[in-house]
């Protein structure tokens, strides 16, 4: 092997490992320059997850209706998500009570109609078990 092929084969491997380690050794202004996220806030977050219950309960409901879930499965499913609503109904009640200013924010479909039948039913069931458990404790 002659000693220019050599030397041009080190030089390829330097410039190559440089490529890869640049970014490690010299990182980029772009980053530090990011603001930071804005917080989210705790009311419009549990709202949120209250919304993400109402939806499982209907897909749930849904599946149930055409078959895809069995009835031992659903009942099981639908009273774990229903406890977890009652939980995140139980933080909103507590957050309005640290906060009586605050009103959480309506519910409302894509096309802002408000909320559907459905939903309504979901929260009153919701409400009532609230009311139950309130009752026990």
């Amino acid at each position: 092997m002659e000693a220019s092929s050599l030397i041009m084969g080190l030089l390829i491997g330097l410039l190559c490992i440089l490529f890869v380690a640049w970014p490690f050794l010299f990182p980029s202004r772009e980053g530090q320059k990011r603001l930071p996220a804005p917080p989210v806030d705790e009311l419009q977050e549990l709202i949120a997850r209250r919304e993400a219950v109402y939806s499982a309960i209907r897909d749930l409901d849904f599946d149930f209706e055409t078959g895809k879930l069995e009835d031992e499965d659903y009942r099981l499913q639908r009273e774990t998500w229903i406890a977890r609503g009652v939980e995140v109904l139980k933080a909103i009640d507590a957050y309005q009570a640290l906060h009586p200013q605050e009103r959480p924010l309506a519910q409302t479909d894509s096309d802002g109609a408000g909320a559907p039948p459905a939903a309504a039913d979901l929260d009153a069931q919701i409400e009532a078990a609230v009311a139950a458990r309130r009752r026990t404790a």
